[in-house]
């Protein structure tokens, strides 16, 4: 049972008041009434003691405390008023304005791997969540206004933003990656894999070819974009939030 009440009136229904035949009751006591525990068993209730009562619920004493001191005379539970006062914090909209200020702020940096495919945005890996907050938290300071808390921000930056700090990689490929993963290999996906591998066996055989064919006016090259470098780079802080040129270096082999 998920359900907080209903756990409550589950144990509530298997704690009884004892009624002593004769009680002797010392002048200012705070002793409470004893109670006893049981099971029902095909509407036969059993008898148990507290520790196997605990045991077999895997709880501990505090719930059966609270049962006993929310149950009133009709033998019901009052209901749970946690949460629901009426008077919680809530934070202030400049203060939310003022984080998503500062997340925009910081330049975003395009992978040319995937930019077509994913609406996720990127940014510089040199600082994480903590470092950012602590920026966040010095800028406030300087302009005079308050800060939120780390676990606010980071709410924001969880939630109102898709941003990840690694530019992703995608050094493998789409074809491979999705007959790999593939439940239900069709007639149609199975010959695009066959014949995809038919040429990438073909291109490296040109390419092995071309390998013994090098000779002084002769030269095979290799060529790749590596991925996006965002410049100028540097260990100043205020450096990361300052607009930068994302370069695309074109590199050749022989």
């Amino acid at each position: 049972m998920g359900d907080l009440s209903r756990q409550r009136d589950y144990i509530a229904k298997c704690i009884n008041v004892i009624t002593p035949k004769y009680q002797y009751k010392v002048h200012n006591s705070n002793r409470g009434p004893k109670h006893s525990f049981s099971f029902e068993i095909n509407n036969i209730k059993h008898r148990i003691c507290k520790t196997f009562f605990k045991n077999t619920l895997a709880i501990k004493n505090r719930p059966i405390a609270s049962v006993i001191a929310k149950k009133n005379q009709a033998g019901t539970i009052e209901e749970e008023k946690m949460g629901k006062h009426g008077k919680q914090y809530k934070i202030s909209s400049d203060i939310i304005k003022g984080i998503k200020n500062h997340i925009d702020s910081i330049p975003r940096i395009e992978s040319h791997y995937v930019r077509q495919q994913t609406t996720r945005e990127f940014i510089d890996g040199g600082k994480n969540l903590t470092d950012l907050y602590t920026d966040y938290q010095t800028q406030c300071l300087s302009d005079g206004v308050e800060a939120a808390k780390i676990h606010t921000y980071r709410k924001v930056f969880n939630e109102d933003y898709n941003i990840g700090f690694h530019t992703p990689k995608k050094d493998q490929c789409e074809l491979c990656i999705s007959f790999k993963n593939a439940v239900d290999k069709t007639i149609e996906l199975q010959n695009r894999y066959d014949q995809h591998q038919l040429e990438k066996e073909l291109c490296r055989q040109e390419k092995s070819n071309d390998k013994t064919m090098v000779k002084e006016n002769y030269i095979v090259a290799c060529y790749d974009l590596q991925a996006v470098l965002p410049l100028p780079k540097g260990d100043v802080s205020t450096l990361y939030y300052k607009c930068k040129l994302n370069i695309c270096n074109f590199t050749i082999m022989n």
